[in-house]
């Protein structure tokens, strides 16, 4: 090789290796922006029904037939949309518009202490009242290699999620998932579980797990861990 090219390729070899170490850095950056510190306090968050809607027709109801308020009242209650009645004063077309149930993401009132061991190199959840379910996860800070207790192993993968197909109530968020399957027939055992850490537009982070797992042919407790935590 004529020694220009191989200055040119070597200079080429450095561009590029510094590139991959600079991209490393920010990825590694970014997500540990995003992990909790030991003792963090987050707050507990489930999903509720809410209606659209509904509020309107119970104003009107309570003027006009307030015989069926309790009953429409009822049904909102239980997560029911209450059957169309023309004393809604509205038509059937209003209506199917108007009453409208989602699902969203909420906070409880509850909140938890997150128990996290970390070295320059990895992240493990410990023993914590409220998040048992976190116990014996680590994360992996240079590979970004999750790791749950039972040894499955999942790469990151990118999260975007715009307001416009928002359907948690979260809104536009960003982040990373990790998503675990596995099974083996010899021990009966298998997983469907998936971890994500999210930033809102608020600036909070959303720490959300999901699991179901059969151990020994057995269905075990379904996970619908969901907690949130200001900005470290």
């Amino acid at each position: 090789m004529p020694p220009r090219t191989h200055r040119v390729f070597r200079a080429a070899a450095v561009l590029v290796l510094t590139t991959v170490a600079l991209a490393q850095t920010d990825y590694r950056a970014r997500l540990t922006a995003l992990l909790p510190a030991s003792g963090q306090a987050a707050r507990v968050m489930e999903w509720r029904t809410t209606a659209a809607g509904v509020a309107l027709i119970q104003d009107r109801l309570a003027t006009t037939a307030p015989n069926l308020l309790d009953n429409f009242a009822a049904s909102v209650r239980v997560g029911k949309v209450p059957p169309y009645d023309p004393r809604y004063g509205v038509t059937p077309e209003e209506y199917a518009r108007l009453v409208v149930f989602r699902n969203t993401l909420a906070t409880t009132g509850r909140s938890v202490k997150l128990n996290v061991t970390r070295t320059d190199r990895k992240l493990t959840f410990g023993q914590a009242a409220g998040a048992e379910a976190l116990r014996g996860i680590s994360l992996d800070l240079v590979s970004g290699e999750m790791r749950l207790p039972e040894g499955y192993v999942a790469r990151p993968h990118a999260v975007q999620v715009s307001a416009d197909v928002d359907g948690t109530g979260l809104g536009a968020r960003s982040g990373w998932g990790w998503k675990f399957q596995g099974s083996d027939p010899k021990t009966f055992n298998a997983i469907d579980a998936s971890v994500s850490l999210m930033r809102l537009s608020s600036g909070s982070v959303v720490l959300t797990y999901n699991r179901i797992s059969i151990v020994k042919g057995r269905l075990q407790p379904e996970v619908q861990l969901y907690l949130t935590y200001p900005h470290p």
